[in-house]
């Protein structure tokens, strides 16, 4: 499974559905809104969700992964998604291969994916 098949089939939701200060949801934080922090109220966020719905962005010598539930190492962020995982093999290591000067016509704004936000958040 790639990135793309994760993306449609578990369905991750945005970090904030509503617009803000007129700033679309999928520009309020990266992967196109999705990637929930590692740290504060984003974080608080991630533990009131049920496990099997939560998604680990990590990184593994210079390449980027989402795999099922919550890890603490090497993790960027995570996902929170409509679709619970299941244990699957093909659940356990999606990479994530998103140029972000390429369009992607069928999920725009995950070629966002390489925009991290700075610490402390602005507020």
């Amino acid at each position: 499974m790639d990135y793309d098949q994760w993306f449609d089939l578990y369905k991750p939701i945005f970090v904030y559905p509503e617009a803000k200060d007129g700033v679309a949801p999928e520009d309020r934080t990266s992967y196109g809104g999705t990637m929930f922090e590692t740290y504060g109220d984003e974080l608080e966020m991630v533990m009131k969700h049920p496990q099997d719905r939560v998604w680990t962005l990590i990184d593994v010598d210079g390449k980027q992964y989402v795999v099922p539930g919550f890890h603490f190492v090497n993790r960027f962020g995570y996902f929170v998604t409509e679709v619970p995982h299941t244990g699957k093999p093909e659940e356990q290591e999606i990479p994530v291969d998103i140029e972000p000067d390429e369009p992607d016509e069928k999920h725009p704004y995950k070629t966002l994916a390489p925009q991290f936000r700075p610490y402390p958040p602005a507020q």
